[in-house]
Parts: structure tokens; sequence; C-alpha cells
């Protein structure tokens, strides 16, 4: 993945374009875009994506996640600025479960969306509380933290169910 501050040095409102082979994005690739101030994905690209209109001065602050692989990836966190690669020590995937080793950074409280094509639920959290998992539509998951506990490890454990049905048209 990686994470980018779109910004607009310009005067009036301009988009700014991220070109993803020159980003160090693999071309061809589907990527999820997360957005840290709105806390949600907030579309879905390829090879390239272009902001809404920024006010001059103003930015996104965005991850951008790979999708395809079929197991469950991390596509944005607003526990830290990082969304998700300094708060995140480790994710371990394995047929049933998916445990999340988290770091001390961060906020005490926050979340953790997923993209998952099969469903995902609570489990167990050692020096910290899972408030909630809620399915969001279109394969996304958001796992909501709460009393993360610092100077103590953390981790969160999902159990990763059958796949999600999708809708028939």
């Amino acid at each position: 993945f990686a994470v980018w501050n779109l910004y607009n040095p310009s005067e009036g409102g301009k988009a700014v374009t991220l070109d993803f082979p020159a980003a160090g994005l693999p071309p061809g690739t589907e990527c999820l875009v997360f957005d840290f101030w709105q806390n949600k994905v907030v579309a879905r690209a390829k090879d390239s994506f272009t902001s809404k209109a920024l006010p001059q001065y103003s930015s996104e602050l965005l991850r951008f996640t790979p999708i395809g692989s079929g197991a469950p990836v991390l596509v944005g966190s607003n526990l830290h600025l990082s969304i998700g690669a300094t708060e995140i020590d480790n994710i371990l995937a394995s047929g049933e479960t998916l445990e999340i080793v988290l770091s001390d950074a961060g906020a005490q409280a926050g979340s953790l969306t997923f993209h998952s094509k099969r469903t995902l639920t609570a489990l167990d959290a050692e020096n910290c509380s899972i408030a909630g998992v809620e399915a969001l539509g279109d394969d996304l998951w958001r796992v909501d933290l709460k009393d993360r506990q610092w100077g103590k490890p953390q981790t969160v454990t999902l159990a990763i169910g059958k796949p999600v049905a999708q809708a028939t048209p």
C-alpha cells in the first residue's frame, strides 16, 4: 500500500491526480482509496486517481491499497496519520482467523477498515476492546476499537467466516 497526501498549492480549486506507476503502485491493479479524515473508502481506482477539486492550500490524506488477493486486507485506519503503517505491527491470517498486532502508536480508540470477501466477526482482544465489527457493504468491514492500553502488547483476533452472499441483479 501507499499513503499519499494530495495537495493543491495553486490558487483556486484544483483536482490533483496520482499516477499509480509513478507513485510505485503496481500498474493494472485495482486499489481501494481510503480517506483518513472521512474514515472511509472513497473510491476504487486503477492506474490513477484524481481527487475532487481541492481549495488552495488544502489536501486529502489517502491510503491506496491493492486488492484482489482473496485474503482479508487492511485498507485503512484512523488510529494514526500513517493510516496503518505505524499503529499496526503485524497482521497474521490463517484459514479461519485474522490476528492484528498493534503497536503503541496512535489513538486509544478508533477503527480499522478491511476488505474481505468473507465475513469478519470479533473473537478476542488483548489490552484493548473490540467495540464492534460492522459490515459496510462492498466487501468492507469496520472494526471499532477502544481502551487501547499503551505499554502492553495489544492484539485483536477476528474470525474469518463464510463468503459474503452477493446480491443478484
